[in-house]
């Protein structure tokens, strides 16, 4: 959880690459997308 080091305005893009980065969660994103 590196989000105090990620700037605000890179935060949404930090959010997106979280997904990439973390392979095993992404099950859990899809779910709240959806």
């Amino acid at each position: 959880m590196r989000e105090k080091a990620v700037d605000p305005m890179s935060k949404k893009t930090t959010k997106h690459k979280h997904i990439a980065c973390h392979k095993p969660q992404i099950t859990d994103f899809q779910s709240f997308f959806s």
